[in-house]
């Protein structure tokens, strides 16, 4: 709650934008079906066999002089890196995607996942990355260059807009 009151506070004028691209991780370098048992009830009739969601989409933020100040970004991932004999916190992969996606950047700026469909979704990474860690940090290392080059795609505006739900 503090920190929803400190970002209220200190609001500044912003300019948003969204950007979307399809087919991003075609070779399965960051995320993979989990479960092959499942593929007949598909929700996209050009998938056949494996199933992901093949969409990334992203929420750009800039202040009004067109710096960052957010990214948010969606697709699914199940953080499924390090497992049920973990005992310690940790933010997974979806959280070292996000980490690697801020050190683009050369002041801090908010970035987030939103969770999409990701239940039936792994981290993949490389046997070569070994420790779970290790691999969490190489996924991130395949995507960061497609988020980057999405947000540095994706247009902004301070112009009002209006949202609809189907």
């Amino acid at each position: 709650s503090q920190l929803a009151l400190q970002a209220f506070e200190s609001a500044v004028p912003a300019k948003i934008g969204f950007g979307m691209v399809r087919d991003w991780d075609p070779n399965d370098l960051v995320y993979s079906d989990r479960r092959g048992e499942n593929n007949d009830l598909g929700f996209w009739d050009d998938i056949d066999g494996d199933y992901k969601n093949p969409e990334l989409w992203m929420l750009r933020v800039d202040d009004i002089n067109d710096d960052p100040l957010g990214i948010f970004f969606n697709f699914g991932i199940h953080g499924t890196s390090l497992g049920a004999a973990n005992p310690l916190f940790s933010v997974d992969a979806p959280g070292h995607l996000e980490f690697a996606f801020q050190e683009r950047f050369d002041h801090p700026i908010v970035v987030g996942h939103f969770q999409g469909g990701g239940g039936d979704v792994t981290p993949t990474g490389t046997s070569a990355h070994g420790h779970p860690y290790a691999r969490m940090e190489g996924i991130s290392e395949f995507a960061v260059d497609t988020f980057y080059d999405l947000w540095s795609s994706i247009p902004t505006s301070d112009q009002p807009f209006t949202l609809e739900t189907i």
